[in-house]
């Protein structure tokens, strides 16, 4: 008995001595190939861009991923991008939507606007803090569901920062700090603002995180292509409303007044009268109402973005690019988010094919070239 023993004892020492990197090799490549697929997963990653009221339409792109069974590994959000990166990655996408949905902007908007003397912003930020707060409580970073990072800008170096550390809320309002408007974060010796500044829609930092298959989100791509739109329209309307008042108005019992022969009449009776207000009037149609100083110092911040956000993802191409035509939609304009989220969803659906495509190719030729 005691021979036999020593026998096992014997054999299986000398199996262990001989279990080394060439022998687990062997034993990795004799896995049945469902655990290697499971094991090489590829992690697909959104890149959530800024774009403000128009960021909102990441949302819709977030749900319409999740209907095609494809949920992020991990998620990089710049400005409005890392709002909504921050609540999908916590769990709280759903209620992001239903309040930004159900919220009268009109009334709460003051309660963000917490006005201080603009000494480096016209917005303090902290009651910003305090909405994020409500929601995803006051988490770190890292403590995040799905890993999550948001990008930021350094004001005075000009350098971009990630922020992967720290308090969640911190990070996000960073990040949606648009110089000027919101004072900046300081953070580690940092002021930081807006990392749309300094990338847009960041593919770059959702491949350094980790992820093989980057789907982008540009809400900017179509932002000029609305601006035409809209002032086609704002120039149509203007002039219907010359010809109205240069033509007719409708007196009580569905008499006609005609202007021109009022006019012509005073300037009879009144010398130079008739000059005198049809050179007012020409005056004030030439007078075209321009952005205020906010949409000013917020446009030209996306103006800049839009042009950088071309170059970036054209030099690091994502693997998909969702862009939603949103770009009628005014940065400030928040009460236009369910417009906004669903352009974002109606985007992805129209793409659903080639996103399928996408992710089961990439994956798959992983596992090949690992098998």
């Amino acid at each position: 008995m005691s021979g036999l023993s020593r026998g096992r004892g014997e054999k299986n020492k000398v199996s262990m001595g001989t279990f080394d990197n060439y022998n687990m090799e062997r034993i990795i490549r004799s896995m049945p190939v469902v655990m290697r697929k499971f094991k090489r997963k590829r992690k697909v990653g959104c890149a959530l861009g800024s774009g403000a009221a128009r960021g909102f339409a990441s949302i819709g792109v977030l749900k319409a991923l999740k209907e095609m069974g494809i949920v992020p590994d991990l998620i990089a959000g710049t400005s409005m991008g890392a709002l909504v990166g921050a609540f999908a990655a916590t769990d709280n996408l759903e209620t992001l939507e239903e309040v930004v949905f159900e919220t009268d902007w009109g009334k709460i908007i003051p309660f963000f606007t917490d006005i201080v003397f603009p000494r480096n912003g016209l917005i303090d930020g902290k009651r910003v803090e305090s909405f994020i707060k409500k929601y995803t409580r006051d988490m770190l970073v890292k403590e995040t569901r799905v890993p999550f990072r948001a990008v930021a800008t350094d004001i005075i170096t000009g350098e971009e920062v990630v922020l992967s550390e720290g308090r969640l809320i911190e990070a996000v309002r960073a990040s949606i700090s648009i110089p000027g408007i919101f004072a900046p974060v300081h953070r580690d010796g940092r002021f930081l603002v807006d990392g749309a500044l300094v990338n847009p829609v960041p593919v770059t930092v959702a491949r350094d995180m980790g992820a093989d298959i980057v789907i982008a989100v540009d809400v900017n791509r179509y932002l000029f292509e609305g601006r035409k739109q809209q002032q086609e329209r704002e120039r149509a309307n203007s002039e219907v409303a010359d010809r109205t008042k240069r033509g007719r108005i409708r007196l009580p019992g569905g008499k006609i007044l005609q202007m021109e022969r009022v006019v012509s009449s005073l300037g009879k009776r009144f010398g130079g009268v008739d000059q005198q207000i049809r050179g007012q009037v020409s005056r004030r149609k030439g007078r075209q109402r321009g952005p205020n100083i906010i949409e000013i110092m917020v446009t030209s911040g996306h103006i800049m973005g839009f042009h950088i956000s071309r170059y970036m993802l054209d030099l690091y191409k994502p693997d998909v690019i969702i862009a939603p035509r949103v770009g009628h939609i005014k940065l400030l304009e928040l009460h236009r988010a369910k417009e906004s989220a669903v352009a974002g969803y109606e985007a992805a659906m129209e793409q659903r094919e080639e996103i399928e495509a996408v992710v089961k190719r990439r994956r798959k030729a992983k596992t090949s070239s690992r098998a």
